[in-house]
């Protein structure tokens, strides 16, 4: 993967990532927060924002799948709180992680050959 990117007239390091919060799409270029110059983006790098796109995306929805599967399945208490508690970070944390490294390339170049890159 991409471990860094710097601004093609500053040499200033641009962001890798969305912020926290943010749920947009890998961008085609990024404005460099030192001189204003925006810089198109690689392939690699828009996979590398695509992957924490849906990294976060999955985690978000881990949180309300494993509250439906407790209250829906017919478990014991004790399992109803496992899943509550441990289903979260393996199923958003772990699972997402390893969902969003096998779809991000696909997605990445479907989005692009849509976008006519």
């Amino acid at each position: 993967m991409l471990s860094g990117a710097r601004c093609e007239k500053c040499n200033h390091a641009l962001p890798l990532r969305g912020e926290p919060f943010s749920f947009h799409l890998p961008p085609d270029s990024v404005v460099c927060p030192g001189c204003g110059h925006e810089c198109p983006t690689i392939l690699p790098y828009r996979v590398g924002w695509m992957e924490s796109l849906l990294w976060k995306v999955l985690a978000a929805l881990s949180l309300p799948l494993c509250a439906a599967a407790a209250w829906l399945g017919d478990w014991d208490p004790t399992v109803r709180v496992l899943i509550l508690i441990a289903g979260p970070p393996v199923g958003g944390g772990l699972g997402g992680l390893i969902l969003s490294r096998l779809l991000a390339f696909p997605l990445t170049v479907l989005r692009d050959a849509r976008r006519g890159r």
